[in-house]
């Protein structure tokens, strides 16, 4: 079996881009099955975009809903128009973008990675109204996936950007602490449910997963790589986190 295919998060990047490559509007949006947009989404958020030609696409704010109804776990998550990629989560159904103009990562186009390409292939307009709905389900693939899980998939998110031509120093406050937490469990990775995502990963260029698992053992000018890559990455996080405090 090809290692793509048993890896949740490419297995449905190549489905989106699957549907890009039959595609043939101008616009396009990703939803899952068990989502829910506004009756008028797509028809607000295409207007915005045909009086905006400068933009490549345009988000909304989104809100989280389980199906049990309690009120208490609802919660609006609220998105400007001056939202950052480096530290904000942004649901890619909450896009409607010009799809033949966003250049793809190598592997990742769900979600985060998608979410990615679209800001950076142009500049992105904000519509603020909740349109979107993200339904949490106890069963769903993101939330059976273990933590090491989630930030294994982080990390090879982070090296297909790497590995991308629109890559900038700043992306990489982003994975700060995915990268932190690896590196302090690097002897889990070892463990055969994630051999996968080591195989994966071994294939493409920038293996940081691979380099954070053989940490101990690796020469020191190495081991400075990494040790540099977890330092400012989360040095940037923290003055980040800062300065959005002082705006509040």
């Amino acid at each position: 079996m090809e290692i793509n295919s048993v890896i949740p998060s490419i297995r449905v990047s190549n489905i989106i881009k699957k549907g890009f490559s039959i595609a043939e509007g101008e616009y396009a949006m990703v939803l899952s099955a068990d989502d829910v947009i506004s009756e008028n989404k797509l028809r607000i958020q295409s207007e915005y975009l045909e009086k905006n030609t400068d933009k490549i696409g345009c988000f909304c704010p989104f809100k989280m809903f389980w199906d049990n109804g309690e009120s208490n776990k609802c919660k609006v998550i609220n998105a400007s128009n001056k939202v950052l990629w480096s530290t904000k989560y942004i649901h890619i159904s909450c896009f409607l973008f010009r799809y033949r103009n966003i250049n793809l990562l190598d592997r990742f186009c769900d979600d985060t990675g998608m979410y990615y390409s679209i800001i950076k292939s142009g500049s992105v307009g904000c519509i603020n109204k909740v349109m979107f709905k993200y339904r949490q389900r106890d069963k769903s693939i993101m939330h059976n996936m273990d933590k090491l899980q989630l930030d294994i998939v982080e990390i090879l998110l982070f090296q297909d950007i790497l590995n991308s031509k629109e890559y900038k120093k700043r992306d990489k406050i982003r994975f700060a602490r995915p990268l932190l937490r690896l590196l302090k469990n690097r002897k889990d990775i070892g463990n055969p449910l994630y051999e996968k995502y080591r195989i994966n990963s071994s294939l493409y260029s920038n293996d940081i997963l691979n380099m954070i698992y053989n940490y101990d053992n690796m020469e020191f000018s190495k081991k400075l790589h990494i040790l540099s890559l977890v330092f400012f990455s989360n040095l940037g996080f923290f003055y980040f986190k800062f300065k959005e405090k002082l705006h509040e």
